[in-house]
């Protein structure tokens, strides 16, 4: 896993890009740019199963640019502060969940 910062210093939130996540997860509403609710969906983590409640897109303020990560799915449950970047779904068959610059 690795530990990208969305601003320094700012107290917003940090994103880990993690090989393991299946989806783009955020526990913070206010991180999205769309925000649109959804069925709950099951989401499996390593001590219990949570609900993902809605799915939009989110825009990153990075030192070397902007970048809008696609398909980002709200699970309330999460610990607040896990942002989780899913290495997979940016690099797979499904050119929506992918990052672009923004």
């Amino acid at each position: 896993m690795m530990r990208l910062q969305q601003q320094r210093d700012t107290g917003t939130p940090r994103w880990m890009l993690d090989s393991g996540a299946s989806n783009h997860y955020t526990a913070n509403r206010n991180s999205f740019a769309t925000f649109n609710k959804m069925k709950p969906v099951p989401i499996e983590t390593a001590s219990k199963i949570i609900y993902g409640e809605a799915i939009g897109d989110v825009i990153l303020e990075l030192t070397c640019g902007t970048i809008r990560i696609s398909e980002v799915i709200y699970a309330l449950q999460m610990v607040k502060h896990t942002n989780l970047i899913s290495v997979g779904q940016c690099h797979g068959p499904n050119p929506a969940g992918r990052m672009q610059r923004h």
